[in-house]
């Protein structure tokens, strides 16, 4: 069965312990690009119909952001799940939110920045991916004070998302093998998911984990 709409208008349309799993990627409340579907966390409501839903035992994974994570998590808390674990996506293309706070010193006291040489850039998405770099002037501070904080910042570059790993408690008075018995839920399979050693069984090899 497929539903085609908003999570919080189609829920009431689903069975009580009816669904095996939650795997969601909701807005994040940080106004991401300045989109305002992504001003606000979603209401504790979606949540607490969410857990009606699911069966017993269920696991869910909802991707967050590191700011918010938290306050997602008291949600989910707070409408009876389990947080489990947070599991974290890694990636490389996160662009640098900060910059050179000694420029922003330099700027302050009334003092022109020295310029050092071109940098080159590249600015927003291009559909035929026809990119052709700028440049712009590299810039080092001019002043004593702005020369001591150089390279300081504010911000990390965004690296990695947050995935919180809930669950469903098991039904009251049900072991975890009772519950899935009855229910199919109320464990993961680890071992069709492990990254194999470099010699099959043999675990020959360092370069990977187990």
């Amino acid at each position: 069965m497929k539903l085609y709409n908003k999570c919080s208008y189609k829920l009431e349309d689903i069975e009580d312990n009816s669904i095996d799993a939650l795997i969601t990627d909701p807005p994040y409340g940080i106004s991401y690009q300045n989109n305002y579907w992504d001003k606000d966390l979603p209401s504790k409501e979606i949540w607490e119909n969410s857990f009606k839903k699911l069966k017993y035992g269920s696991f869910g994974l909802l991707f967050s952001s590191v700011r918010l994570m938290h306050r997602l998590m008291v949600d989910l808390e707070d409408s009876g799940f389990i947080i489990k674990d947070v599991l974290f996506w890694s990636y490389l293309n996160g662009m640098p939110k900060s910059r050179n706070v000694g420029l922003s010193i330099d700027k302050e006291l009334g003092v022109e920045s020295q310029k050092i040489g071109k940098y080159k850039y590249i600015q927003g998405y291009k559909e035929k991916k026809d990119y052709k770099a700028k440049e712009k002037d590299k810039l080092s501070p001019s002043s004593h004070i702005g020369k001591i904080y150089d390279g300081a910042g504010l911000g990390i570059k965004p690296a990695y998302e947050p995935i919180i790993l809930i669950q469903k408690p098991l039904e009251k008075g049900l072991n975890v093998a009772q519950n899935i018995i009855k229910y199919g839920t109320g464990a993961l399979n680890f071992e069709d998911s492990r990254i194999p050693y470099q010699d099959g069984e043999g675990k020959v090899g360092q370069n990977f984990f187990y």
